[in-house]
């Protein structure tokens, strides 16, 4: 018997949320999802088969979300920095503030949309580790067993331009330790009262500060170097988000298109959660569309408030 606990089990399945794959991974989990789904028809009464769309639906929604949050992460880096860069330049309107506060207005609306459908998705996992059953345990760790195969791929795949990253950032990170620990020592000498040349003793004191200003632009340029490495590296190991939302995108819409076929009961076609607990009959929604999820969850998130019910 698969007893696990759908909190711990899920928190495995979180592990794979973010890979991505090659067009022929993706086209294998699409062929894995269909028949799952079958599989998850065959074997599941109607109640169960609407427990586990939610809980697609909701993995699938938070992994949207995510997803989307990272695309955000190196754009904001290098506004940022291009605005620290112009701050001093007279001549320049710098107009990436303007584009920046678009930025963070929208990266606001992400992550307070995410952190509902986080609430509505722990809600879902502590109401099915009260009822669990067999089938939803067996169907969930056959989609687990699939996605960490799915990574394996993703990974042997991608090993070239893994290495390729690896090694850009020793080179970066080689340079940059030189340059670094030569500024170390210079700026040691000078707190001991070591300059470069000869000043009266009166003038000492603002020629230190002259050469803290002098050498700043330096290190902050190579520290932006860093940064952008970094951030590239990081760019491709995290691209693996946007294969696994489609991994949970696949499962969900096989799924949902069983249950919101003529033939399925359409009264087990509906969403089940909020962020307080299961729905009343009076507030429950049918799932919504794989395609239409983004704009569902704004939606939800825009008109909840603390006291309201929101499907």
């Amino acid at each position: 018997m698969f007893s696990v606990k759908l909190s711990s089990l899920l928190s495995i399945l979180a592990f794979f949320i973010t890979f991505s794959s090659s067009a022929d991974q993706l086209y294998l989990d699409s062929i894995h999802a269909q028949e799952w789904a079958v599989q998850c028809y065959k074997h599941m009464s109607p109640q169960e088969l609407q427990i586990t769309a939610n809980i697609l639906y909701l993995l699938y929604a938070n992994a949207l979300m995510d997803s989307t949050i990272q695309q955000f992460f190196t754009p904001i880096s290098r506004l940022t920095q291009s605005i620290v860069f112009n701050m001093n330049d007279i001549k320049n309107p710098n107009n990436d503030i303007i584009t920046l506060k678009k930025l963070l207005k929208r990266l606001s609306i992400v992550t307070n949309t995410r952190m509902f459908y986080t609430e509505m998705l722990n809600t879902c996992f502590n109401y099915y580790d009260q009822n669990q059953t067999d089938s939803i345990n067996a169907a969930l760790q056959k989609l687990q067993l699939h996605g960490q195969t799915s990574l394996r791929s993703w990974a042997q795949e991608s090993s070239e331009k893994t290495i390729m990253n690896l090694e850009n950032c020793e080179k970066v990170f080689t340079h940059s330790a030189q340059l670094f620990h030569a500024s170390s020592g210079f700026h040691k000498g000078l707190s001991e009262g070591a300059l470069p040349i000869a000043v009266n003793q009166d003038d000492k004191e603002l020629i230190n500060l002259d050469i803290i200003l002098n050498s700043a632009e330096t290190l902050i340029k190579q520290t932006n170097i860093i940064i952008n490495t970094i951030n590239d590296s990081c760019d491709h190991a995290m691209s693996i988000i946007c294969a696994g939302t489609n991994l949970y995108r696949l499962h969900y819409q096989a799924l949902y298109t069983i249950i919101t076929s003529p033939s399925f009961d359409q009264y087990y076609a509906t969403t089940l959660f909020s962020t307080q607990g299961l729905l009343p009959e009076e507030y429950k929604m049918f799932l919504p569309h794989p395609n239409q999820i983004a704009h569902h969850m704004l939606q939800a998130a825009k008109l909840s408030t603390p006291t309201e019910i929101i499907q």
